[in-house]
């Protein structure tokens, strides 16, 4: 009754093609996924600290220079990213 139906016959077909392809997965054992998810969970770790890190250099960056009595740390700030950005335009294809 339901093979009559238009539709349900490929939708059928569909979902025996995912049977038989799940049954040609190599699943990894218990110790392989321990040992990736450990590996993933540290490379996590360190990106979030080292961005947190940056995060907190260039808050107080930009406290410090936004509240300066004088231009001077912020001409040292724009020239440093006026060296470091064409530094980046010069060299990119170098890479």
């Amino acid at each position: 009754m339901l093979n009559r139906v238009w539709g349900v016959r490929h939708v059928v077909a569909y979902l025996r093609g995912v049977a038989s392809e799940l049954q040609k997965v190599t699943w990894p054992s218990r110790e392989e996924t321990t040992r990736l998810t450990l590996v993933v969970l540290a490379v996590t770790t360190v990106f979030a600290l080292a961005l947190g890190a940056l995060d907190a250099f260039f808050g107080w960056w930009f406290q410090r220079a936004f509240h300066a009595e004088d231009e001077l740390f912020l001409l040292v700030a724009a020239g440093v990213a006026v060296v470091v950005g064409g530094s980046y335009v010069l060299f990119r294809n170098r890479i």
